[in-house]
């Protein structure tokens, strides 16, 4: 990489904005076992919502982050990615294409919370 390519990428990141601050809500607990929707990046595609859900769980190998689109109208949530994170690193990653992700109803506690707190009143 030339010189003047090094000093543009520095420039780029350099004024690339900082991520949104996270901001974890309780939507389920069960004991030591929690699961937290970070209501600072919920984004909006269309009419779906896509969020990040983090479960913690003390006898798990680390933290679970998925990142999935709610759809607020079907009380439906896509399971897009999934992410293991053990002491701030990530050890495993999964993703799922358009067409195969797992899909889920929201007609329990914890998914009537979830779209309580996601979707528009």
């Amino acid at each position: 990489m030339s010189a003047a390519a090094a000093l543009l990428a520095l420039a780029t990141l350099a004024a690339a904005p900082a991520p949104a601050s996270e901001d974890w809500r309780s939507i389920s607990t069960s004991g030591d076992k929690a699961v937290l929707v970070d209501m600072a990046n919920i984004r909006s595609e269309g009419a779906l919502r896509i969020v990040r859900l983090k479960l913690v769980d003390p006898d798990a190998p680390g933290d679970a982050f998925t990142e999935g689109a709610l759809g607020c109208a079907a009380k439906s949530f896509e399971i897009r990615r999934i992410d293991l994170v053990k002491d701030g690193k990530t050890v495993k990653t999964e993703t799922f294409e358009a067409g195969h992700r797992p899909t889920h109803p929201l007609d329990d506690g914890p998914g009537t919370a979830l779209l309580k707190l996601v979707c528009p009143q």
